[in-house]
Formats: C-alpha cells, structure tokens, sequence
C-alpha cells in the first residue's frame, strides 16, 4: 500500500513518517514537510512511538537515538539519560508547568476545607466549630483562584497541542465544571446551615438569615452527623482520579 501523503494526520499510522524523523534534524524541519504546527508534531509521534518504546527525538540536534525499551527513552549524546537535558523549554512546556502547579497549589488550598470538613463531623463544641468553619471559608478563595488556573491553562493547551480534535479533553473539562458545580450545589447550602446553626454568619444564599443567638445542641449534633462531607469526599477523589486518568492516558 502506497504511504499517505504528507499531513499531521499520516504520523499516526504511517511509519514512513516515524522513519523521517531519522534523517530530518529538527522539530520545524518535519513539520514544514508534514503541513503541522511542531507540537502537533511532537504529539503525533510521541503517540505512535511511545507504545512501541521508541523515543523520537525531533530537537535541534542530529545525535541519534537508542530505541531498546530496556535502556529507555535516553539520547546517545546524554549520558545521564535525562530526555531533554540541554534543550531551551519551549511555551507548550511552560504552560504544562503552570498548568501543574496550579494543580498542587489547588490540592494544598482546598486539602484544608477537606480536612476542616471532615474533622467537623467529630466536633461538638459549637466555638471550636465555628473556628474550624472560618479556617475554611480562609481558604475559598484561593481555591477559586487555581481552580481557574487549572481551566484556563488547561484551555490553551488544548489550542497549543492541537487537543481539541480529541474527547478526552472535552470530557476532562466537562467532569472538572460539572464536579465544581456538583461541590457548589451540595456543599455551600449544607455549610452554610452549619455556620448559622453554630453561631456563625452564613455567606451564601439569597436570603442569608442571621446565626442562632443560642446553637442548638441537637440541631448542631443533627448537622454535624450527616454523611454529606464524605459524600462530597468521594466524588471529590474518583472525578480527580479520572481527570488524571484522562490527562496522563487520554484514552479516546
């Protein structure tokens, strides 16, 4: 059967074009042959050499490459065997590292509300829990902010990569909204009624009626038993899991 002609699209099945990458230099020189963008170029190969243990090394320059899976993805003129090492971080890269720490800044600030959550369930004492609720509300906004982060790097890497043609990143985009609406609507209701119940000024809601003078001790033991933070807990930690699967395997 013929080769395909010359296209982004030929890289994932044509392996003339896993061939090319041999005696062409650098990473512009394909793409210019091939009528794509150089990440799209990189991402093209990367997914048909990777299953195959191969590492193609479209950089600036001509060292050839070891293509046993045992000694790894490492160039002959690195020793060290670290891929990349010496090479100028391109934008696609550096939005990937904004990208990740917008993802452990995320974690770090809203692990907070997490754990105040959490320990509230074995708390009685309406002023210590009035403490651990203003700890949290502390920590909203800069949950926010990443998460923002998170959607908006996100987004460009999408452009950047040329993803978009892909489901993966239209489901990952869909499940982080839809977890972020999903905590909005099961939570802030539910702990707003925690803070009034306690003595606490609600923040949310319409019609934000005022703290109890006197926290009821029952209504408190009532609220603080529900089984909603580790509700909230779990769709929290599987739809990360699966942002993570999707982002790292991008299945489909």
């Amino acid at each position: 059967m013929a080769p395909l002609e010359p296209g982004p699209t030929a890289l994932l099945v044509d392996p003339h074009w896993v061939e090319l990458s041999r005696h062409t230099s650098t990473e512009p020189g394909v793409a210019e042959v091939a009528g794509g963008t150089d990440v799209t170029i990189r991402n093209r190969y990367n997914e048909v050499t990777d299953p195959l243990g191969i590492r193609i090394d479209l950089s600036d320059s001509d060292a050839p490459v070891e293509r046993s899976r045992d000694l790894g993805h490492r160039r002959l003129d690195n020793p060290n065997g670290i891929a990349g090492a010496g090479k100028t971080i391109g934008a696609y890269e550096a939005v990937i590292f904004v990208h990740v720490m917008g993802v452990m800044a995320f974690l770090l600030v809203h692990g907070i509300s997490v754990g105040v959550s959490l320990r509230l369930r074995k708390e009685r004492d309406p002023q210590r829990a009035r403490a651990l609720l203003e700890l949290s509300f502390a920590s909203v906004g800069g949950t926010h902010m990443f998460m923002l982060v998170l959607i908006i790097t996100g987004i460009v890497l999408g452009f950047m990569g040329g993803w978009w043609g892909m489901l993966w990143i239209w489901a990952s985009l869909l499940l982080l909204v839809g977890m972020w609406a999903f905590m909005y609507a099961f939570g802030t209701a539910y702990y707003d009624e925690v803070r009034r119940a306690v003595g606490a000024t609600p923040f949310y809601g319409k019609k934000k009626r005022p703290p109890m003078a006197n926290p009821d001790p029952d209504r408190v033991n009532e609220l603080l038993s529900s089984p909603r933070p580790i509700l909230l807990s779990a769709v929290g930690i599987v739809g990360l899991a699966i942002l993570f699967w999707l982002m790292m395997f991008k299945p489909f």
